[in-house]
């Protein structure tokens, strides 16, 4: 009887540290694919954004000439790169509106091109746009990460609860095995 309780304990505490190190791994895993690798790729779209704006605002033809479409092909990789990744809702809004605002840059610049930089101020508003929106996405990147990791944090704290109480029941149960053992009633 005793050795099936401890069997059922170990078992069932078993099956609950496993699912907590499972959300543990999950959430290890989320917070570098979901946060770390999209805030590193806004990173990398921000300082190809840097790189356009400071040549159409020196009007580097030169660099533009070798340089633009390139740098506007990394653009559209990185927006599919955070695409593919797990994104919460608020984070889609933003992206798409990302999508916008650099399709909206992309064809001010063709714009700024064909008419020899004649009206940088429309450029320069859509440059602000688009920073804002990748800064809002980089919060979002924080926050997100934030809650993943309390939530792992949690899972931890219950996997460590959970072997506690599975340490003292076991201890609980060898001294009453003990005294079962080692009573001997006066007869």
């Amino acid at each position: 009887m005793i050795v099936a309780v401890v069997f059922a304990l170990v078992l069932a505490t078993n099956l609950i540290d496993r699912r907590s190190f499972r959300n543990i791994n999950d959430s290890i895993v989320s917070i570098y694919e979901d946060r770390l690798l999209v805030k590193n790729i806004i990173l990398d779209m921000s300082t190809t954004i840097n790189k356009k704006e400071v040549a159409f605002l020196t009007q580097d033809t030169a660099y533009l000439a070798a340089n633009n479409t390139a740098l506007s092909d990394t653009l559209n990789s990185d927006l599919l790169k955070i695409k593919d990744t797990n994104l919460i809702e608020n984070e889609e809004g933003y992206l798409k509106t990302l999508k916008e605002k650099i399709a909206l840059m992309l064809q001010s610049e063709n714009e700024l091109i064909q008419n020899q930089f004649s009206t940088l101020d429309d450029y320069k508003t859509i440059i602000g746009e688009v920073n804002e929106t990748l800064d809002e996405l980089a919060h979002i990147q924080m926050k997100e990460g934030k809650r993943v990791f309390i939530k792992s944090q949690k899972d931890m704290d219950s996997v460590e609860l959970f072997t506690q109480l599975e340490i003292y029941f076991l201890i609980g149960l060898a001294i009453i095995a003990l005294i079962i053992i080692f009573y001997k009633p006066e007869t």
